[in-house]
């Protein structure tokens, strides 16, 4: 019942030991946003393309993305 996020800021070599560890399915995207009101929304980019540049598949892109959130907090949307 343990799930990790991925507010590592870009780096990938950390999403790929997560994913490696944890399974898509126990990935959520997650940020510390807004910890610094600088450069906050630039962390989130760097964590959203660090996600899309993972060699993962789409399907697992999107569980981290949405599909694990959904089925947490039962979303139907």
């Amino acid at each position: 019942m343990f799930y990790g996020d991925t507010a590592l800021y870009g780096g990938v070599e950390g999403l790929d030991c997560g994913h490696a560890f944890f399974g898509p399915e126990h990935i959520v995207f997650g940020t510390d946003y807004p910890m610094d009101l600088t450069l906050g929304d630039k962390f989130i980019k760097k964590t959203i393309d660090a996600v899309h540049r993972m060699k993962i598949s789409d399907a697992d892109k999107e569980l981290i993305f949405a599909g694990n959130a959904k089925r947490i907090l039962h979303l139907d949307i």
